[in-house]
């Protein structure tokens, strides 16, 4: 008998049986065999007044009933108890519910019975280890019997067993002499369950249990202790934390929950719903609170992108930029950071210095020389004094809006922009297919022509030597177009579609496509243009009206045959390959 089953038995006889300590109450302890010695219910049962009788199907300490089968208690007669108690004997009856109609039996009309067995634990077999009751098979037990179910309650996180205890009735017939009138639920077990709280129980479940149940019985007032105990108790507990973030919430103090907030993103592993409740407490600081609790988020790089990317996802703005912020201390190199973060800060209304933002980044690189397609197309814009750029494939315009010039066209069928497909001036954004606007260009492009192009969407050979021809249709006779993803790393990245890569072994989460064969096409077929590519930022091609390097030999059959291993086995001789350090050499003598 272990002791939280001892408590709630005593806990059964002081509410409901305590009336009654002067009438004559026959009382049928179930299963009630002292087994290695444990103490018993026996000795809460000590009234002159009251006769106690323990039940077993074995002779043994505390038994005073024999009886030769769990399931016919042939001896006794019907209605002959007032009372029934079993504890921790249920579990080991292989067919439960024929005991309780025995019990059933044997009780008068109105007579209770007081249930307790275990919803979990080890194996213990006396001869049998049977079953786990939760509450829902308490009320299937008392509605194949014909109990009335007065109370039921299971101890979810507290003690080996998590006993559910439950308190029946037998109906009551009219004019009868009863055991006792209609009986309501006493709340014996929740009581002694919310009791324990000052030992504060280790489990978390514990505390988020009882939680549930204040609040069911209208007693929310009692959840803010409830989950400050639990924390103290169980400090790395996502699901605690969580709680006591809403509950601060609700009551609008952001101070105390962005403490918590800050636990719950330095935890592992990060939930979703975490950085959600994260963001909303962020954004509900004001900025000088900000700042000193984005101090305190996690210091390692790897969380702190996943917060970022959950915070961007969830449109929680002041979080991403708050973790973006700390990114961009902690991993300088990664512009991957600072273009989130401006982008973030577009979002959130903050569009002039999103911008301004964007192009110090620009700046940034040009100052240090590095080269990539941004860069290769501002220098180029630079030294030609181009007034029209056309990008086709923005996604969220992080390239779009580094670039500095007087007129910008995008194109993206699913534009990702933080502002939609709102033009502003000097942009213009276009939510069609490449060939839906190629199709019917704006007048001043049909007029004017384009002077630059870059070329990065759908990573097709196909489509990408569509876009080629049809911006040299309006490119200006000194135009440059540039291309993206001209040049893949492995065997997955050239692979002709997303899916295809995906499953390919090797895959890291790039993917250039086969647009690597619109250079060789226009190697083989064009000698009107020049074309190379820069060995950087996963290959940039150039490719503009003048004369080529040199042209290779292959059909369109052959092209479209390529793979990933004839291209890296002679790479120079397919894609005129060119070091990222030739480009600046070639501006600075191009004529074009």
């Amino acid at each position: 008998m272990h002791e939280t089953s001892y408590n709630k038995m005593r806990g059964f006889v002081t509410t409901y049986l305590s009336p009654y300590k002067d009438a004559e109450l026959n009382i049928a302890d179930i299963g009630a065999q002292s087994v290695l010695g444990h103490k018993t219910y026996r000795e809460h049962f000590q009234n002159p007044r009251w006769r106690y009788q323990g039940l077993d199907i074995e002779p043994g300490n505390n038994v005073d009933i024999l009886v030769d089968n769990p399931y016919v208690w042939n001896s006794l007669e019907d209605a002959c108890f007032d009372v029934a108690v079993s504890g921790q004997a249920l579990e080991h009856i292989e067919f439960p519910w024929q005991t309780f109609s025995e019990i059933y039996r044997v009780l008068k009309p109105g007579g209770l019975f007081c249930l307790i067995v275990p919803s979990s634990g080890k194996e213990h077999r006396f001869p049998v280890d049977c079953w786990r009751f939760y509450p829902d098979s308490m009320r299937a037990l008392a509605r194949t019997s014909g109990f009335s179910a007065i109370e039921i309650f299971c101890d979810i996180g507290f003690g080996e067993w998590q006993d559910t205890f439950a308190v029946f009735q037998k109906p009551l017939i009219e004019g009868d002499n009863n055991s006792f009138p209609s009986q309501s639920s006493k709340d014996v077990a929740f009581t002694i369950y919310f009791n324990a709280l000052k030992n504060k129980p280790q489990s978390p479940e514990y505390y988020i249990n009882l939680a549930e149940q204040l609040t069911n019985r209208g007693k929310e007032d009692q959840l803010f202790m409830v989950y400050r105990l639990g924390i103290e108790r169980c400090q790395n507990n996502i699901g605690l934390r969580q709680r006591m973030v809403e509950i601060l919430s609700n009551e609008e103090a952001w101070l105390a929950a962005a403490e918590h907030t800050v636990a719950l993103l330095g935890a592992g592993p990060l939930a979703a719903a975490s950085v959600e409740l994260a963001g909303k407490v962020f954004e509900a600081l004001p900025p000088q609170h900000r700042t000193v609790y984005a101090q305190l988020l996690p210091a390692e790089v790897p969380q702190l992108k996943k917060i970022a990317s959950l915070a961007g996802s969830q449109n929680f703005p002041a979080l991403m930029l708050a973790v973006l912020e700390q990114l961009s201390i902690k991993d300088p190199k990664v512009e991957l950071h600072k273009t989130n973060g401006y982008l973030t800060l577009w979002k959130s209304g903050e569009q002039a210095k999103a911008e301004a933002g964007f192009r110090a980044l620009l700046h940034n690189k040009l100052k240090t020389g590095v080269i990539e397609r941004t860069t290769v197309i501002q220098n180029l814009i630079d030294l030609k004094a181009y007034k029209r750029y056309l990008e086709i494939g923005v996604e969220r315009g992080i390239n779009l809006f580094q670039i500095d010039i007087q007129d910008k066209l995008a194109v993206d069928p699913a534009l990702k922009t933080p502002c939609g497909n709102n033009n502003f001036p000097g942009h213009r954004f276009f939510e069609i297919t490449s060939d839906d606007f190629f199709r019917s260009p704006p007048k001043d492009v049909k007029d004017g022509g384009i002077d630059i192009a870059l070329i990065d969407g759908l990573h097709t050979y196909e489509q990408a030597l569509k876009d080629v021809e049809n911006c040299l249709r309006y490119l200006r006779p000194n135009g440059v177009i540039v291309m993206h993803d001209c040049l893949p790393a492995s065997e997955a990245e050239a692979e002709p579609s997303l899916e295809l890569a995906r499953v390919t072994p090797g895959f890291t989460g790039n993917w250039t496509g086969d647009v690597y064969k619109t250079i060789i096409h226009l190697r083989a077929f064009r000698p009107d243009l020049f074309a190379a590519v820069l060995d950087c930022d996963h290959g940039v091609g150039i490719v503009y009206k003048g004369t080529p390097d040199s042209m290779i030999t292959i059909d369109e059959n052959a092209i479209a045959r390529l793979s990933y291993t004839d291209l890296r086995y002679n790479l120079g001789h397919w894609l005129n390959i060119k070091p990222a350090e030739w480009f600046n050499e070639w501006l600075s003598g191009w004529n074009g």
